[in-house]
């Protein structure tokens, strides 16, 4: 019996491209408004990260904390002092982050949300740095976990393991629903969990494991669920 439904959600419930270069656009106008002198060139900003990973490669999942470190570095490479980088940094971040969550979903998903949210437990589970509050999911979402969070990023299981403790059910209780066919249906797939890719043609040949049921845009997601959910009675 079905009981859980995860999301992904770059790429799943929004395209994330346009939500990114949005949100580069907002710390960009904010730091040029703050600090008119300081140079946001991205190359500085590139090595700034580069740097920062060798010294610590779990930056490469706590997507917050790198972006945040990378944009200290560069104040203190440009001659700002410590506590003003790290307070300006901080402030820079939370532009970034409120224009980050400002997306604009695809059609059909909040109706789909918001019919399985009647009989199912939602949850996220995102390598990303979307945060359901401030997307206006928390009212349908009743958890939601990321790569930051838990400490590694899929295909890593700790995230679906998360879910799976957090609601205690068992895998064959939960439908992981997603775009990517190796971080998303094969790594959901490989622990039990029952999975509904949202196809991606220019990922098609990555497919692994068969997802249980694939879609084409989310208004068909409640009939692919229930699809799902009939198998298992």
């Amino acid at each position: 019996m079905i009981k859980v439904i995860g999301f992904d959600l770059d790429d799943t419930l929004w395209a994330v491209k346009p939500v990114i270069i949005g949100a580069e656009a907002a710390l960009k106008t904010h730091l040029k408004d703050r600090l008119p002198h300081f140079d946001y060139a991205q190359q500085d900003l590139l090595i700034a990260r580069k740097q920062l990973l060798a010294e610590d490669s779990s930056l490469s999942f706590r997507l917050t904390a790198l972006r945040q470190a990378v944009l200290t570095k560069a104040m203190l490479n440009s001659g700002i002092k410590t506590t003003q980088a790290q307070n300006l940094a901080t402030e820079a971040m939370d532009v970034f982050l409120e224009a980050r969550n400002r997306v604009t979903f695809f059609p059909g998903a909040l109706k789909a949300l918001a019919a399985l949210a009647q009989n199912y437990i939602l949850g996220a589970l995102t390598n990303g740095n979307a945060d359901i509050k401030r997307l206006g999911l928390d009212h349908l979402f009743m958890f939601s976990f990321s790569a930051e969070q838990v400490g590694a990023a899929k295909p890593d299981p700790i995230l679906f393991e998360s879910a799976l403790a957090h609601t205690n059910i068992k895998a064959h209780e939960m439908i992981y629903v997603g775009d990517d066919p190796l971080l998303d249906i094969d790594a959901a797939a490989r622990l039990g969990i029952r999975t509904i890719w949202k196809s991606n043609p220019k990922k098609q040949s990555d497919l692994i494991s068969a997802p249980d049921e694939r879609i084409q845009h989310l208004s068909e997601l409640p009939g692919a669920v229930k699809k799902i959910a009939l198998r298992q009675t």
